[in-house]
């Protein structure tokens, strides 16, 4: 979606400490995405990311191409470190000894950046000029939303399902209200978003 390597994990990162705060806000555990790493050549990781993962390898349903782990993107001892019990892998929902009463118990599709019950096509978002022709240009040039603790449990706080499912959270700021909470979420980030340096061959 994204024009480059560098703005595609810039923008999926961002994306990721989101959903952490938002798990930390909700006191829920988040399962991963898959990542993207075919964004360009640059450094050849799309290639690296397609060899190691594209073809299966363990772990539930093989990843399409260009999708990848976190390890592509973040060194995972480093994110453990701040983040172990916060999250579950992307095939978590897929493993077998996951109950099917945890599996199956699924919310709705929330969509984070569309206002509650709001129609379909309206969207709290603030636009500039469009000169896009595609998704992440159009996205590129959104603003973007900050949500605080009130905002994020009064929106999604009463979902009793075991699974919350949320659709993307490109452009999404949540925000503390407490700035000792902020600070210390943010300093963890900070050491957890360690950039990997993993070679497999």
């Amino acid at each position: 979606m994204w024009r480059s390597q560098s703005s595609n994990d810039a923008e999926e990162l961002a994306a990721l400490k989101a959903a952490l705060a938002l798990g930390q806000m909700l006191d829920r555990v988040v399962i991963l995405p898959r990542f993207h790493c075919n964004m360009s050549d640059a450094g050849d990781v799309g290639r690296r990311a397609r060899r190691r993962h594209g073809g299966g390898g363990g772990g539930g349903a093989p990843a399409r191409p260009g999708e990848c782990p976190l390890n592509c993107l973040l060194n995972v001892t480093a994110f453990d470190a701040q983040f172990q019990r916060a999250y579950r892998e992307s095939s978590f929902l897929r493993h077998p000894l996951v109950p099917p009463a945890v599996r199956d118990d699924r919310s709705p599709l929330h969509h984070v950046r569309r206002p509650p019950n709001a129609s379909a096509d309206s969207i709290t978002t603030t636009t500039t000029t469009a000169t896009a022709d595609d998704d992440g240009r159009r996205l590129a040039a959104t603003s973007v939303l900050q949500l605080n603790v009130d905002d994020a449990v009064r929106r999604f706080g009463s979902t009793t399902s075991h699974v919350l499912v949320l659709d993307a959270l490109y452009r999404v700021d949540p925000r503390f209200n407490d700035v000792a909470e902020q600070r210390t979420f943010d300093e963890r980030v900070r050491k957890a978003f360690r950039r990997a340096t993993y070679r497999q061959l």
